[in-house]
């Protein structure tokens, strides 16, 4: 689980994880519901809170980040078995039912002009009680409960959902490296451990308010727990099971391999020919498989 300087899984980084948020957790209880922990349950959530001007589902456009937990919780992948086998699969069964499924909770849940949000614009909706039900990575959901969020006080936040083949919630890294041509890689190696310490990351929690860490014992400090403690929900231990569901299994491996640009930017034109109804799902996915296949092959890859 951690190495010997205490990184999860061995390498230092920070992260990035989904979870979902219910901004107006109040019109949900008043619905008769709860936080969603399937993928039906955020269709009946997101039903029952659009309307009187809060959208009841909110997403932004970064799609090939946003979509891959649902196409993999609907059994689906982006490529067949990366990183050695990167033939895409977008137009399988289980990818056209999710991004059917996707696209109809922005189309017919989602705010006017839910194809033109980007993420902070997703933040403000939140804060400003104009959207409730949302799943993202949580640097982006945390701001709900900020003191000037008008949903400080009704936010409530969930692991992702799962879906009819499990639970996949999209998970980033971002790490320290040393290039090649470094004329001194020793030094650079000592400034890695400074920055990655034990102490600088719980500065960097206690003084700047950070929240994605690596280390398991900052993100199991009370420190990290009181900061990530937000609207009486602990959202550091949701944070820390999203980690480790990540990196129990190498479900997010399509996003490591160098051609996965290409494809992020295929999937996001794919979702917005389905919710803009100039596609239905099944076409506008064949389309971006075979744009895919090409935009592989001109690549170099061996399909």
């Amino acid at each position: 689980m951690s190495d010997k300087q205490g990184n999860l899984y061995g390498i230092p980084w920070t992260c990035d994880i989904s979870m979902a948020a219910a901004g107006r957790y109040d019109l949900v209880t008043q619905a008769g519901l709860a936080m969603p922990t399937t993928f039906d349950e955020i269709e009946k959530v997101a039903a029952a809170t659009n309307k009187n001007g809060v959208a009841g589902f909110l997403g932004d456009n970064r799609h090939g980040w946003n979509f891959p937990p649902y196409l993999q919780g609907f059994g689906g992948n982006v490529f067949r078995k990366p990183p050695d086998d990167l033939m895409p699969m977008l137009d399988t069964r289980e990818a056209i039912a999710a991004a059917d499924f996707y696209c109809h909770l922005l189309r017919d849940y989602g705010p006017n002009g839910v194809l033109s949000y980007s993420y902070d614009q997703v933040t403000a909706a939140l804060k400003q009680g104009r959207g409730n039900y949302v799943t993202e990575g949580h640097i982006f959901l945390m701001p709900a409960a900020d003191p000037d969020s008008k949903e400080a006080k009704t936010v409530r936040y969930s692991p992702f959902p799962r879906g009819p083949a499990g639970q996949f919630p999209g998970f980033a890294t971002h790490a320290w490296g040393i290039p090649v041509g470094a004329k001194n890689k020793r030094a650079s190696w000592e400034f890695i451990k400074w920055a990655m310490s034990k102490e600088m990351m719980m500065r960097a929690v206690t003084e700047k308010g950070y929240s994605s860490p690596s280390r398991r014992s900052v993100v199991q400090s009370p420190e990290f727990k009181k900061r990530l403690t937000l609207n009486d929900n602990d959202v550091a231990d949701i944070y820390l099971k999203g980690i480790e569901t990540a990196g129990g299994s190498d479900y997010m491996a399509y996003r490591i391999v160098h051609v996965f640009p290409q494809v992020d930017t295929l999937i996001g034109q794919a979702m917005e020919r389905i919710v803009s109804k100039q596609m239905s799902a099944a076409d506008s996915m064949r389309q971006a498989q075979a744009s895919a296949i090409a935009d592989l092959k001109k690549a170099g890859v061996k399909l």
